[in-house]
């Protein structure tokens, strides 16, 4: 066999090699041409894959950077809100904290009748509960003592007990806790609490919103995951046919 004739059939095979390649490309055109999502991007009534693939590519890559950011957004909301639900509980007033309810166990066992800070919130009228938050947090969050008079035998309680809360303990009477007192001095303002420490019902509302925009969320999310894998599949179907056909 001559050199001549290894090359005419190099050439017969290489023919062969571009000439299937000639007619997958033309097979893929004619099966992206009936695709409807890179003409929607594009505003186009149709588009002509032999010719607009590279523009479809970048369209899509943008389509799909863009879907991308917004799941993340998504994805942070969706955390948020997951906490916030988590923080607001099943149902009813959330439970004191721990060192609230050490002191007034202490408190108790003395004889002594005080009340949490937010119990006690919970049974003020809506209007007078958020003055006296905004004034007086520092008792909406502490204990209460019923009785002003057991005040010097509460401390001496307290402080036998030798509690060492982990956070500050402020005591106060159930008389000082009133819409009408005075701001106590320092405080600007303070961080809406979380409902459910103080009002059932606001929770329940908080709880309700919350349930509804994370599924809405959710479903959006998983809308997106199908949209970018479609997208990211189109878009690799696209730049094969760029690449054939340059």
């Amino acid at each position: 066999r001559t050199a001549a004739q290894d090359a005419a059939a190099a050439a017969r095979a290489d023919a062969a090699t571009a000439e299937a390649a000639r007619s997958a490309a033309e097979t893929d055109a004619v099966a992206l041409a009936g695709e409807v999502r890179p003409a929607e991007l594009l505003g186009l009534d149709e588009i002509r894959p032999d010719t607009d693939a590279g523009l479809v590519v970048d369209t899509l890559t943008t389509a799909i950077r863009g879907a991308e950011r917004e799941r993340t957004t998504l994805h942070g909301d969706q955390r948020r809100d997951e906490r916030a639900l988590a923080a607001l509980g099943d149902g009813g007033l959330l439970p004191d904290p721990t060192e609230i309810e050490d002191v007034l166990a202490v408190l108790e066992a003395a004889g002594i009748t005080a009340w949490s800070g937010r119990r006690y919130l919970a049974k003020l009228p809506a209007p007078d509960r958020e003055t006296v938050l905004a004034r007086l947090p520092h008792l909406a969050g502490g204990v209460l003592l019923n009785d002003a008079r057991d005040a010097e035998r509460a401390r001496a309680e307290l402080d036998a007990a030798r509690l060492l809360p982990a956070c500050l303990v402020a005591v106060g009477t159930t008389a000082a806790l009133r819409a009408d007192a005075d701001a106590a001095p320092g405080i600007d303002f303070v961080v809406p609490p979380n409902p459910a420490l103080h009002d059932e019902e606001a929770a329940e509302q908080v709880r309700v919103r919350l349930v509804d925009e994370t599924t809405e969320r959710a479903a959006r999310l998983a809308e997106l995951e199908t949209v970018l894998d479609d997208d990211r599949r189109l878009r690799d179907r696209f730049a094969a046919l760029r690449d054939r056909r340059p």
